[in-house]
């Protein structure tokens, strides 16, 4: 496990410039970056497939599905 340890750390390091510091903040950095782009693109992928399910008129009927759905959860409590 050191050796892959030791492998790993010299090929990042290898130039002398990159440190375990750097690397992490990096990885960070891609990490917020890549959650906050799928947060944006799947709601604009959200956002035109409703708008699409409205120009057919189905929300109307999925929003009766849904009150239906909620009015025998309702009646049962």
């Amino acid at each position: 496990m050191t050796e892959m340890t030791d492998q790993i750390y010299h090929r990042f390091s290898a130039n002398g410039t990159i440190r375990r510091r750097d690397i992490i903040f990096n990885n960070l950095l891609g990490g917020i970056a890549w959650g906050l782009g799928s947060a944006i693109g799947a709601t604009v992928i959200l956002a035109l497939i409703i708008s699409i399910l409205r120009q057919i008129n189905l929300v109307p009927a999925i929003g009766g599905f849904i009150g239906g759905i909620l009015d025998v959860a309702n009646n049962t409590q």
